[in-house]
């Protein structure tokens, strides 16, 4: 066998396009799709973007201070203990991750948003939209249960806007207090909902793109494997060759072992080829 013979046989091996190398399909995969963390969204957002919604009890706050919520005293612990659980519950929801425990100052927030609004009545109902926003963010929301969330905030809203209804508000209020707590609650939930579901796209993402690389090692692993196995097939046939014809033609033996180096040499060639690549 002549080196043209084996330099055919290495040609089989790699191709006819030459070394194996990685597509750029991996490629791109291994320097994006496995390390790139993109906006944080792993993190979910940020608790404290929900604290300023607070704004929303001002009314309450200030019909404290003037006197329309008699006895005042009450009335300010009030508010201050539904700020407290407030912030209490997103803060565990979003940042601690205990879900239970959210669950448990939601309920806290929610018994004591009743107990206001009937005790009191008047712009205490501003306190719907705050607990329906906090529905909105701990109530959970899988696809494998019905939408919690859009159910907790639409009773949230028909039992605010019945108890303005038998406090005797006016017709405005009462719509008022139920479009005010079922647009809080669902715009909330379904952005929360649109966070998570980028989140598992970009976790999705990250598992195809190592996937991606997997399989481009083990076809890379198993091109140079037939690279290998070939030209090493060469190198002993040849080798055999010069052990038989050392003694009887050491003139064609030595051509012999001139084609094992050249095969050898271009072997190796096309191996760092190929761990270039």
């Amino acid at each position: 066998m002549t080196a043209g013979q084996g330099k055919t046989t290495m040609e089989r091996a790699g191709g006819s396009e030459g070394p194996p190398r990685i597509s750029e399909r991996a490629s791109e995969a291994m320097s994006e799709g496995v390390t790139e963390r993109e906006d944080g969204l792993e993190a979910g957002p940020p608790f404290a973007h929900f604290y300023p919604w607070l704004l929303i009890a001002t009314g309450a706050a200030l019909s404290v201070v003037h006197g329309r919520s008699r006895p005042a005293w009450l009335a300010g612990g009030g508010l201050v203990a539904f700020a407290i659980l407030y912030m209490v519950a997103i803060w565990l929801k979003l940042k601690v991750r205990r879900q239970h425990a959210a669950i448990v100052a939601l309920a806290a927030l929610g018994a004591l948003t009743f107990a206001m609004t009937i005790g009191f009545g008047g712009d205490m109902f501003t306190l719907f939209p705050l607990l329906s926003i906090v529905c909105g963010i701990a109530v959970p929301w899988t696809q494998r249960r019905p939408p919690w969330p859009a159910i907790v905030v639409s009773g949230i809203a028909c039992s605010g806007a019945l108890i303005a209804w038998a406090r005797h508000a006016a017709t405005g209020d009462i719509w008022q207090v139920f479009y005010g707590t079922i647009l809080s609650g669902f715009v909330v939930a379904v952005i929360l909902r649109l966070v998570s579901v980028i989140r598992e796209l970009q976790q999705t993402r990250q598992e195809l793109a190592r996937a991606a690389v997997d399989e481009e090692r083990l076809r890379f692993a198993r091109d140079l494997h037939d690279l290998l196995g070939h030209t090493l097939s060469v190198m002993v046939i040849k080798a055999q060759a010069v052990r038989k014809l050392a003694a009887r033609d050491p003139a064609l033996a030595a051509e012999q072992a001139a084609d094992i180096e050249a095969v050898g040499r271009q072997a190796l060639t096309e191996v760092r080829q190929s761990v270039s690549g």
